[in-house]
């Protein structure tokens, strides 16, 4: 009797611990989740507020893209340095430390009057908030179940779609100094329950071990396999940010009377497909590549016809075929980077929004028919790869 006692209580016990456990992982869902939107989407946040940093900083048309351009340069420049970073001083203290560093700078942002000091601190934004992304994947997978996970990969990847929403939306009731600030405030408020992740056992490294990690990291991007690979990761953020500016360039030039909103909320569909129509691809080509390529090509041929309801099918289809991209070169990227998957991820990191950078760049200094025929190169080039690559990942 005793024994049945102490059994059940053990099994009561393990059932507490299950529950407490799952709620744990819900809250720190929550928690990487909006984390994630805060910081992913500063990325993205001044793409549609070009007006409105002309009107706070009273700068030219063509300096306007530098707000954007400094900061995801600075983002992907940092996900290579903070990869090697981490493994001298553990994750969870450099997530600490970036995500404070984030929260400052972010709120030192909201009290600058001049253009030239607002972009240096963007810079900075940048450089620091790029610990936060690898790192949480990196929790992610010792943290959360299967299904948790496909939920963060999801928000982070639509985190793009949704910082444009939130800023055509909230640009109507704050400033963008203002901004600024709540987004600081947020972030740092945010930053005290990451103190609560689990410590780990960090022995430091010795300088020598650095130099063999940079030299690793230089190897892993250099590598001839994975050339086509991180150069096709970095033309799929190219490809939306010029989508977006081109359709409002072909609005204004054609007087078609577009709601940037209903743009954004038509690319977030667009992002989230993948997620019902995944299977269905698989079936309808086996490579998987070219698939895709083909619908990016498909949605920049609908931009020509310069129609209302061409404009939103092409960023539907363009959104839909990068965020079903994007997986696919994950995979692949792992594939081929079996013994380095870390350095891997960074690379692919560093190009995705490297990439983002070059697109506002591009879309703002080059007219219209420009972009239009920079981008038509492109595919060309990457459909001729696409046709000699053996996808041996996907099969």
């Amino acid at each position: 009797m005793d024994f049945s006692l102490s059994d059940e209580k053990n099994i009561q016990e393990i059932k507490t611990r299950k529950v407490q456990n799952q709620w744990s992982q819900t809250i720190f869902l929550l928690l990487f989740s909006v984390m994630g939107l805060l910081i992913i989407s500063q990325n993205f946040l001044l793409i549609p507020l070009s007006d409105q940093l002309q009107q706070t900083f009273h700068v030219q048309n063509s300096k306007v893209f530098l707000g954007t351009s400094i900061f995801s340069f600075c983002y992907a420049v940092g996900f290579l340095l903070w990869s090697i970073v981490v493994k001298r001083f553990g994750k969870r203290n450099v997530l600490l430390i970036g995500l404070l560093l984030t929260a400052v700078s972010t709120f030192e942002i909201g009290f600058t009057n001049s253009y030239v000091v607002f972009c240096l601190l963007r810079g900075l934004q940048g450089f620091v908030s790029a610990t936060f992304t690898p790192i949480a994947l990196n929790y992610s997978l010792e943290l959360f179940s299967e299904n948790k996970m496909i939920w963060l990969s999801t928000i982070f990847t639509s985190s793009s779609i949704f910082s444009q929403l939130i800023a055509q939306i909230s640009i109507e009731y704050v400033t963008i100094s203002q901004g600024f600030i709540l987004a600081g405030l947020m972030m740092g408020v945010l930053t005290l329950p990451f103190f609560n992740l689990p410590t780990e056992n960090i022995k430091l490294q010795e300088a020598l071990s650095t130099r063999w990690e940079i030299k690793q990291l230089v190897g892993t991007l250099l590598k001839n396999k994975n050339r086509w690979l991180f150069g096709m990761v970095l033309i799929q953020f190219f490809y939306f940010v010029v989508t977006i500016q081109l359709i409002y360039k072909i609005a204004i030039k054609h007087n078609i009377a577009i709601s940037h909103i209903t743009i954004q909320v038509v690319s977030l569909v667009g992002m989230l497909m993948p997620t019902v129509l995944a299977a269905t691809c698989k079936k309808l080509c086996k490579n998987q590549f070219l698939l895709f390529i083909s619908l990016i090509q498909l949605g920049f041929i609908l931009l020509w016809f310069s129609h209302l309801v061409t404009l939103y099918i092409a960023v539907l289809v363009i959104s839909f075929a990068i965020s079903s991209m994007l997986p696919l070169l994950i995979k692949e990227i792992g594939f081929q980077n079996q013994d380095n998957k870390a350095y891997g991820m960074a690379g692919y990191t560093f190009c995705l929004f490297l990439g983002s950078s070059i697109g506002v760049y591009f879309s703002t200094i080059f007219s219209m028919f420009i972009n239009l025929f920079i981008v038509e190169g492109i595919l060309m080039i990457t459909s001729y790869f696409a046709l000699r690559q053996k996808n041996r990942a996907l099969s």
